[in-house]
């Protein structure tokens, strides 16, 4: 099967494309730029990937790829990730690439023929719950994204849902918790990296680690989603089309520190009152869990990491490969 990849040259879409060819499956990689040296040479078998260059705002470039490379299923992840101190300035650039990019690869999905697409979307549509509001579920908890980048993030989701399946396309949407891991980067897409990355980055550097609070959530490792994501592609027949993608487990980041303290030296604290802390844990509140129940149940998708796996995993990958911003 013959899967094209948007966004693939990013965090989440490196690990997706990872997953994709240790299964087996022939990959198209489309990026807004080159996928970087470093990146490549941590990918095993990125040789038999079919790498792109595409602006997905351009409705006939997007087009004319879709037409060379007639892919059989699409996972669609290009996106603008805008922290909300942003949302003014970046609103237009932001509903560019998240709306009407995703429209223009459902066109050319539609023209091609392609059979399944699954679009990449976020927690962040559930908006500012809190911890009181109990587990976010599918079916159960109302979708209120107040940031520009929940927003566009909901409003692609349900305009490819909507007109997918009209147009003759399965179309899933598989909303990612809070995602840290192998090929973080700073690509210039995201405004805020995952708080374990800047630990690492905090740690490599001998800078001093400050968390704003403890910061427990329901962390999941990449490759943990980037399996999730194959599994909503590749399964003979979703019961669902929206799944939480997500880890039924929930540590902090302040555990994180403290298990990477034991095997290597960091200074590392809570910030004092009035303090300002050194790692930004994009905004004030911790978000509820997702609820993993549907993925578990239709896709038999558990998250493979706990948090001394996916530390053991990440320094071991960090050793071995040098990634740009991620340098061991």
């Amino acid at each position: 099967m013959k899967v094209l990849v948007t966004g693939a040259t990013g965090f989440v879409g490196l690990n997706i494309v990872s997953a994709l060819l240790a299964q087996g499956q022939e990959v198209v990689g489309v990026g807004h730029a080159p996928p970087p040296d470093a990146a490549l040479a941590a990918l095993p078998g990125h040789r038999r990937v079919a790498w792109h260059i595409t602006d997905l705002r351009d409705a006939d470039a997007v087009q004319a790829l879709f037409a060379q490379a007639k892919p059989d299923r699409v996972v669609h992840g290009a996106a603008v990730t805008t922290a909300a101190g942003r949302d003014g300035e970046a609103a237009t650039a932001t509903a560019a690439v998240n709306i009407m990019g995703s429209l223009n690869v459902l066109d050319a999905a539609v023209a091609q023929g392609v059979q399944r697409l699954v679009v990449l979307s976020s927690a962040s549509v559930y908006g500012a719950a809190t911890p009181a509001q109990g587990m976010l579920d599918e079916a159960l908890s109302l979708p209120q994204p107040g940031a520009v980048y929940g927003i566009t993030k909901l409003a692609a989701e349900r305009l490819l849902l909507r007109a997918g399946p009209l147009r003759g396309v399965q179309v899933f949407a598989a909303r990612l918790g809070g995602v840290f891991g192998r090929f973080e980067r700073d690509s210039g897409l995201r405004d805020t990296l995952s708080p374990m990355h800047q630990v690492m980055q905090a740690a490599r550097q001998g800078l001093p680690i400050i968390l704003p609070r403890p910061g427990a959530r329901d962390w999941i490792y990449a490759p943990d989603i980037a399996d999730g994501v194959a599994a909503i592609l590749l399964a003979e027949a979703p019961a669902s089309q929206v799944y939480n993608l997500s880890s039924p487990v929930i540590w902090s980041v302040a555990e994180w520190c403290a298990a990477l303290a034991l095997r290597q030296k960091i200074e590392w604290r809570l910030a004092q009152p009035g303090e300002a802390a050194t790692i930004d844990f994009h905004g004030p509140d911790d978000r509820p869990p997702l609820s993993t129940s549907r993925a578990l149940q239709d896709l038999g998708f558990r998250a493979r990491f706990g948090l001394e796996e996916a530390l053991t995993d990440y320094l071991n990958w960090l050793q071995h490969n040098h990634s740009e911003g991620d340098t061991p």
